[in-house]
């Protein structure tokens, strides 16, 4: 008698799960008779992974460069970033990678009067460079440092001490890194720029932060949705509110898409499992998601910030882009968006 009812419901396993395969196939056919596509994969929570090529350290590069020249002046240039930052990279890494290594905190003036030293070379970012990522980057490791060292906002080369380099971060700290032979020289720097953006003032050189060259970002407010959705769109729920803002919902919430056309968009999605951050891959997974979705050009985005957070035990990195008119957020997790938001600055 057992084994009757096991077999009854073995067979009653086997119908439902060739009922649901046929479901599948029936759905499939129905949205390939218009010519239409259905991705089970993008329905689901994480959706599709984009196809649009990135080049991620044109997003790296330094914003500008100041040299001090021959007469004291300080001399500055926007242009040739990416092989400026790829020589600056090659120097860093003869020094990070000696054996005898010495990494200090030093004061502010002392940072300054290295600033000052004839031919001296500092490269600017508009945001901290996380300093662990940048070491496994170039070195294949992280190295022991100071606590506070996180991330550093300029590169200092000295031409007079060329077996130090100096670091300086968002917050003002400034660190030394020394070692007991010279490993660079700022000539390799100075072949690669051409200081042709005229004499700033030292008060100044800190303060330019990005300018766009390009136009300001349009939004296709109509077009987002689908954008974020893609084919599957008709399975997303639509609520409007009483001052005409949209919410989407796919399934029981596990993507959500807000719109307000004056103030910018919010998108959450959930995605299980564990997550290890990696700077440079999460790093792409955002800004592929911005191009995709905003059809931006890359001359429009700059990084502002980059952190870690703590979501309920999972740490996902976060990222913050600025623009001439929207500010940019997006969190990744398990190589995939889990939020973005893009809010217009101007109705902050």
């Amino acid at each position: 008698m057992k084994r009757k009812l096991d077999f009854i419901e073995n067979l009653k396993t086997a119908i439902l799960v060739v009922l649901f395969l046929i479901t599948i196939l029936l759905l499939y056919l129905s949205y390939n008779q218009d010519g239409s596509s259905f991705s089970l994969e993008e329905i689901l929570p994480g959706g599709r992974s984009s196809q649009v090529s990135i080049d991620v350290d044109e997003y790296l590069a330094p914003s500008y460069t100041i040299k001090v020249g021959e007469n004291g002046h300080y001399l500055i240039t926007y242009k040739n970033q990416i092989k400026a930052f790829e020589v600056a990279s090659e120097c860093a890494q003869s020094l990070l990678s000696a054996s005898n290594i010495e990494i200090s905190e030093i004061s502010e003036e002392a940072y300054n009067l290295v600033c000052r030293d004839i031919n001296s070379v500092q490269l600017i970012f508009d945001y901290d460079f996380p300093f662990d990522d940048y070491c496994k980057k170039i070195l294949g490791k992280t190295i022991k440092r100071p606590d506070n060292l996180n991330g550093f906002r300029s590169l200092l080369f000295s031409d007079q001490i060329k077996s130090d380099l100096y670091m300086r971060n968002m917050a003002g700290n400034c660190f030394k890194i020394s070692v007991a032979e010279n490993y660079y020289s700022t000539e390799a720097l100075s072949r690669v720029l051409n200081f042709d953006g005229g004499e700033i003032r030292f008060m100044d050189i800190y303060e330019l932060g990005f300018k766009s060259i390009g136009d300001d970002i349009v939004i296709a407010w109509d077009e987002i949705p689908e954008r974020i959705f893609g084919d599957t769109l008709d399975f997303v729920r639509k609520i409007t509110d009483g001052q005409g803002n949209e919410t989407y919902m796919y399934g029981y919430g596990q993507k959500r898409l807000s719109i307000n056309e004056s103030s910018g968009f919010e998108y959450k999605c959930d995605i299980t499992g564990t997550n290890t951050p990696d700077f440079y891959t999460d790093l792409e997974v955002a800004l592929k998601f911005i191009k995709e979705k905003l059809d931006v050009s890359e001359d429009l985005i700059k990084i502002k910030t980059v952190s870690t957070i703590d979501d309920e035990g999972v740490i996902l990195n976060h990222f913050i882009f600025d623009t001439d008119g929207y500010a940019i957020e997006a969190e990744v997790k398990a190589e995939d968006i889990s939020y973005f938001k893009i809010t217009n600055q101007e109705a902050l």
